[in-house]
């Protein structure tokens, strides 16, 4: 079932909706004799469907049997508040055709359902008009639930008849006249809903009610009286969209256009809207419904006349939030971030311009996302996320600095590299002099050691004494470490040895051989040192003559 709607001259107040599916047509000239004919016919100078507010509808081609239908007409002569339904049929044999009209718009009140061709549902009609095609006039009844009851009350101006669909030629055609204040709807009063349904249109083939089903279709077309804003519609907020208003004619004039938000209860006028048929809102934030104010001189005058009402629904924008550092993040470093919870979809970018290096090394559209950073120190990079969720968008940003700026530190315990050698250990010297200690630094990159060389400082000897080698670490950064020290200490501790045989500068000479004894006593022993190649400092204790 389709809603049609449309504006016709001189009415504004209140919209009346008159069930059919109609299309719509305009002509200059017009013709409001209630006849059965449709004359002047199609396409004719003064073409009596083509005049004041008119719909169409082809339900059928070439209708060949008398219940069928070809097209249907309609028009609303809003002078006389007349619907006028027309419509052309197969031959000039025997149907008969019912149109059930619910005046009320409550589909639980009249008749609900019929017998006619077999079992119809009616949806609630007050009245029901029955016409046979080739016959003259036509049957009223009224209904209440399943049961129709002929009256021959008949409402003034409500009317059936049949007669030919070009004048006084051309195939049968069915036309019924339906006024509006007869069946009790003003449709000047705004607090009237200004609604008539035609809830069925059905149709058998020869003159008996149980004869043969040929038509069984729901019409619906609508009247605006009073002005419609639209469309409804729903939005991100912080958008706007364009509103226009229809259903007004030549002899309205907009006053203004209002706004109004939760709880809906005050109007507030929107300033320089006066004569705008269309109007774009501002940056929506919440949701807002929108009618315009207008005047009209026409059949149902007034001022202040309140169109219907559109609504812009405004959806919040998602909520867009990025957890994981800010920094200082280590050169090269894998970091995540992770975006709210629920959303539709995640988009994650890292902008050219600002990326400095950093790439995405995971999924970029997933909740959560892996960045590698760059590989220069002291920079940043951008990292933007779009989230959606109920069609709206939203985008945030994080910028993660990316530098190291604490010192490596020494992983080698301090003192552990000394050790203490005697000055003959030239093997365990070079040991300890290629023993180096070992640093790590907070971030993984590359470290660089620096070691400086201690030169010997002599002790109590010539032969003892330091060695005293530092060591720096720097990371890629050029931050430095603390100085690691390492001491060699060479000492000389081992006495020299006597390299002339023990005994060998004993003699025995005679008391009286002086020359003998002084060779003797000018003899010395010769002594050897790991250390001192030249053992000179040899101390000689002369003993006393013992008889």
């Amino acid at each position: 079932m389709k809603n049609i709607t449309s504006s016709f001259k001189n009415i504004n107040i209140k919209s009346v909706l008159i069930a059919l599916l109609l299309i719509f047509i305009t002509n200059s000239y017009s013709q409001n004799t209630y006849d059965g004919d449709y004359c002047p016919g199609p396409g004719a100078v003064g073409d009596e469907y083509a005049t004041e507010t008119v719909y169409s509808k082809l339900l059928l081609a070439s209708p060949s049997s008398t219940c069928q239908i070809g097209t249907i007409h309609a028009k609303v002569d809003t002078q006389n508040q007349v619907l006028r339904l027309g419509m052309d049929i197969g031959n000039g044999g025997s149907a008969l055709f019912r149109l059930y009209l619910d005046t009320n718009n409550d589909p639980l009140t009249g008749l609900t359902s019929d017998s006619f061709g077999g079992t119809i549902s009616v949806a609630g009609a007050e009245y029901i008009l029955e016409i046979n095609s080739n016959g003259s006039g036509f049957t009223l009844y009224t209904g209440n639930g399943s049961v129709k009851t002929q009256t021959n009350v008949i409402p003034p101006g409500l009317a059936a008849q049949s007669g030919n669909a070009n004048c006084n030629s051309g195939s049968s055609f069915l036309e019924f006249n339906i006024p509006f204040g007869s069946l009790g709807i003003n449709i000047c009063d705004p607090n009237n809903p200004g609604i008539i349904n035609i809830t069925k249109l059905a149709s058998v083939s020869g003159n008996s009610p149980n004869s043969s089903q040929c038509i069984n279709t729901p019409l619906t077309f609508g009247i605006p009286l009073k002005g419609t804003v639209g469309p409804s519609s729903t939005i991100c907020s912080g958008a706007s969209t364009i509103l226009t208003v229809s259903g007004l004619t030549g002899s309205s004039t907009v006053t203004k256009w209002q706004s109004t938000v939760a709880p809906f209860t005050t109007w507030v006028d929107i300033p320089s809207t006066a004569g705008l048929t269309t109007y774009t809102t501002t940056n929506l934030t919440q949701t807002t419904k929108f009618r315009v104010i207008f005047s009209n001189s026409g059949l149902c005058s007034g001022n202040d006349i309140a169109t219907t009402e559109a609504t812009v629904t405004v959806n919040p924008s998602p909520n867009c939030l990025i957890t994981g550092t800010s920094g200082p993040v280590c050169l090269s470093s894998s970091n995540v971030y992770t975006a709210s919870a629920n959303m539709t979809t995640y988009t994650w970018s890292l902008p050219a311009a600002t990326a400095n290096g950093a790439t995405i090394t995971s999924a970029s559209n997933a909740q959560s996302v892996t960045v590698l950073a760059g590989s220069t120190c002291n920079t940043t990079f951008k990292l933007l996320l779009t989230t959606t969720l109920n069609e709206c968008s939203s985008t945030c940003e994080k910028i993660v600095t990316v530098n190291d700026t604490t010192a490596p530190i020494w992983t080698t315990q301090e003192g552990t590299l000394n050790t203490t050698l005697q000055c003959s250990d030239t093997a365990g010297l070079a040991t300890a002099q290629a023993n180096a200690p070992v640093a790590t630094d907070n971030c993984s990159g590359t470290v660089t050691y620096t070691k400086v060389s201690g030169t010997f400082a002599q002790g109590n000897c010539v032969n003892s004494g330091t060695y005293t080698n530092t060591w720096t670490v720097k990371d890629d950064c050029g931050n430095t470490s603390e100085t690691f020290t390492q001491v060699i200490t060479i000492e000389d501790t081992t006495a020299p040895t006597w390299s002339t045989e023990v005994n060998s500068l004993n003699a025995k000479i005679e008391c009286s051989n002086l020359e003998a004894l002084a060779t003797a006593q000018a003899l010395f022993p010769v002594a050897t040192d790991a250390c001192d190649t030249d053992v000179s400092n040899i101390v000689k204790v002369s003993g006393q003559f013992v008889a």
